[in-house]
Order: C-alpha cells, then sequence, then structure tokens
C-alpha cells in the first residue's frame, strides 16, 4: 500500500473551504487565542495568579454571590485596572437591570467615572451647607475626574438592556462590558403584565438562552482570524432555595437558567463574613473560589480578602505583601518581613508602609506574577 504524502491535498482543501467560507476556516498558525492576548486583572495579587493575569478577553466570565459580598466593588476594580492601563483609549460599558451604576462607588474603588452637572450642583450646594463654602477644588477635580469612555446603561427590559450589550460587544471598541445583573432581567412580557398575573415559567431562561447564543456569534473572530477582544463580565445573586427536593439539594440556587453556565469561560463564587474590631464591624472577610475556568486554566483555586469599609475596599499593599511572603518572595521571620536581605518591618501593616513609601510594592507584586509563570498584565 502506497504511503500517503504528508500534506497532500490538505492546503488544496483549506483554500477550498475558506473560499467557500470566508473568515471562518483557519489554518491553526492563523488563529489566535483572545485569552493569550489579553488578561483583564483585577488588582487582587492571588486572584490574578489564580485567573492567569486576569479575566480573559473575548469571552463571558461570572461573579456569582449574595447581597453585599462585592460583585459590583470587583467589577469596578476591573474597570480601574482597565483605566490605568489603557489610559483615554479605555472603553467601558455598564449594563445596569437593578440600579444605575453608583458613580460614589465607582469613584471610592478609584474608577475615573465623572459627575454630571446637575450631580456636581447638588454635591456642592449640599457641602456649602456643611461647610460654609464652595467644594474645593480637589474635589471638583476628583468629582469630574475622567478616562477614557464610560458608558452607563439604566435600568430597561430585558430585551432592551441585552440588546444593547450585544451591540457594544459586537463593535469590537470596548474593553470591559459589565451586565449588572442577570438575576434581575425584566422581560417585556413581565412588564406588560399586573402583579397579580401569574407569570410564565422560563422567560428570562429562555431570554438568556438566546442572548448567549448570539453572545457566541458576536466575540467569533473576524474575516482574519483576529478575536474580539472585550471582555463580558456578568454579576449574578444567589437565592435561598425554597424547593428542596432532599437534605442533599443545594441550599443556594443561582437564577437565570443553565444556558448562562455554559456559556462562561470563567465562574468566581463570592461568599463573606462579618470582620469586627471588638464589637465594632468593620469590614467583611470575603471569600472566593474558581468554580469554572476553561481559557488557560482549571477551577478549584481559593482565596480571601478583607474588605474594609474604612478603605472602600481591600488594603492593597497589605494584602500583595502577604501573598508575597506566602510565595517566598518576602521573606517572613517570626513578625518581621524582610526583602532582598533589608528589613521591612514588625508587623505586615508597618512592613506594607514601608514598601509603599519605598516604592517597591509594584516591584514586588511584578516579581509574584513572574514567578508564578504570569506575564505582568499591567505592562
Amino acid at each position: 500500500m502506497a504511503k500517503r504524502k504528508k500534506d497532500t491535498g490538505t492546503n488544496d482543501i483549506l483554500a477550498a473551504l475558506q473560499s467557500r467560507y470566508p473568515g471562518k476556516v483557519f489554518n491553526a498558525a492563523q488563529y489566535h487565542m483572545p485569552w493569550v492576548l489579553k488578561r483583564l486583572p483585577t488588582g487582587i495579587l492571588d486572584l490574578d495568579i489564580a485567573l492567569q493575569g486576569g479575566f480573559p478577553a473575548g469571552g463571558l466570565s461570572f461573579l456569582v454571590g449574595e447581597h453585599g459580598v462585592g460583585k459590583s466593588w470587583m467589577a469596578n476594580q476591573v474597570i480601574r485596572e482597565q483605566q490605568l492601563i489603557h489610559g483615554d483609549e479605555c472603553m467601558v460599558g455598564w449594563v445596569s437591570t437593578e440600579m444605575p451604576y453608583d458613580k460614589n462607588q465607582g469613584q471610592l474603588c478609584g474608577v475615573a467615572v465623572p459627575f454630571s452637572d446637575m450631580e456636581l450642583a447638588e454635591a456642592n450646594e449640599t457641602y456649602r451647607e456643611i461647610e460654609g463654602c464652595d467644594l474645593p477644588p480637589e474635589l471638583v477635580e476628583e468629582y469630574t475626574r475622567s478616562i477614557g469612555t464610560f458608558i452607563t446603561v439604566p435600568p430597561g427590559t430585558a430585551e432592551e438592556s441585552l440588546d444593547i450589550a450585544l451591540s457594544m460587544i459586537a463593535s469590537r471598541q470596548f474593553h470591559v462590558v459589565v451586565i449588572d445583573s442577570f438575576g434581575s432581567l425584566l422581560t417585556n412580557e413581565d412588564k406588560d403584565k399586573d402583579l397579580d398575573e401569574a407569570n410564565r415559567v422560563g422567560g428570562a431562561s429562555g431570554l438568556n438562552t438566546r442572548f448567549s447564543r448570539k453572545l457566541n456569534h458576536v466575540l467569533s473572530a473576524d474575516k482574519d482570524g483576529n478575536p474580539n477582544l472585550t471582555c463580558v463580565l456578568g454579576l449574578n445573586q444567589v437565592r435561598d432555595n425554597m424547593n428542596r427536593a432532599n437534605k442533599y439539594s443545594p441550599t443556594k440556587v443561582e437564577t437565570g437558567g443553565w444556558a448562562l453556565k455554559h456559556a462562561r469561560w470563567v465562574t468566581i463564587e463570592m461568599a463573606k463574613s462579618k470582620l469586627r474590631e471588638g464589637t465594632t464591624r468593620v469590614g467583611s472577610n470575603v471569600r472566593w473560589e474558581i468554580t469554572k475556568q476553561k481559557a488557560g486554566g482549571h477551577e478549584g483555586a481559593k482565596g480571601e480578602f478583607s474588605f474594609l469599609y474604612s478603605l472602600g475596599g481591600i488594603d492593597y499593599p497589605v494584602h500583595t505583601l502577604g501573598v508575597a511572603a506566602d510565595m517566598g518572595v518576602v521573606t517572613r521571620a517570626g513578625a518581621w518581613f524582610s526583602y532582598n536581605g533589608d528589613k521591612l518591618g514588625q508587623g505586615l501593616p508597618k512592613a506594607a508602609k514601608t514598601a509603599v513609601d519605598a516604592g517597591i510594592i509594584d516591584e514586588i507584586r511584578d516579581i509574584c506574577l513572574k514567578k508564578a509563570g504570569i506575564r505582568c498584565p499591567y505592562k
């Protein structure tokens, strides 16, 4: 039997398929994996390491958890990092389904999202009533600071909100599009019903199924094989499971239907417990777990960080130095922390302050990322 020559006819087959289906068939060497080209960091070091650098571009990622756990805060962290990386070229979309985007929370997270003229006038009037003078220039600058383009979509019907989100994604201009949240979608059918009318089962779930299918299409590569590098970040709540079939049924369920779960590349489940100093609650201990990860990683990673009310989020230097100590980048001897043979201080807060004052906290972070085999996403 004659031995088949290598690559006999394959080029002709590929050329014929590419001619018949332009922009749909590629040699493997011509196709680009979007998550290799771009990751969107969270700024939380151990989570970024577990995510192989951050949320993958070109797909749908989800943050799931109970109310007040920090899902919106985490989404704002991703936006802040994109603004730091891309500057005036940064494009962000935030599609709301339950309440309008909270600019105060965004600014507290470090997001540059400007107040409107009406909001600024109201803030100035309130400040004048309390302080007896107009807003100082530094506060005006903070309230009006803007980086790139930030498009917000206030709550509307589910069909409108998801169509707008798909249009943003299809444009290929946005770095991240946040949908907050899938658990609060109001379909046109439900909007037109009275409260005493029975709901049709699966209305929002069926819509999410159609959305996930269209999402796969708008995120596909163009005719030259270039991927859509938009990261779609979805938020969703968990509900108490009121219909437990048996004692082994889950106590919590996630609304929205199964289609969204299959469409995701990454799912991070978040939970919290109270953080107290004495009898005063000062924040939350937030636990995260990656329960699904398809884009160059695997599920199973877990971690925890402290959300402090006084800071409006995480203490980044303290958290980063703690992760660096666990990885051996920073040396820990009892309560003392050292870096490159130089003592930083006794106790994590003091050592972190020393690292910040010396301007080496970013250097320590980058070394940790490189030690974990991750290309630094901040460059």
